[in-house]
């Protein structure tokens, strides 16, 4: 018969982490993160947190494109007046 061995979460993260990719541990965490939501309030504050951390890694790219010269103020403003948008028929 086979017998069921309490195993920790952390020798569980680290037998686990060898079969499996960053990005899918990620996934885990988060999954694990929103089955502990019990309220609407929650849901709102983790989606605050979450669109802020996006926000500061949109923030940190464009600081490195402006730092590397990609960026500038005169480019800002060609894109301004461009149309971008991919046209479709009618």
């Amino acid at each position: 018969m086979n017998e069921i061995i309490p195993v920790s979460s952390a020798a569980f993260k680290i037998v686990f982490t060898m079969a499996v990719s960053f990005s899918d541990l990620a996934k885990i965490e988060v999954y694990q993160a929103l089955n502990s939501i019990q309220t609407k309030e929650e849901l709102d504050e983790l989606k605050r947190y979450l669109s802020e951390f996006f926000a500061a890694r949109v923030d940190e790219e464009l600081n490195k494109l402006w730092d590397a010269g990609i960026l500038s103020q005169e480019k800002l403003e060609t894109l301004r007046s461009q149309h971008l948008r991919t046209a479709y028929g009618k």
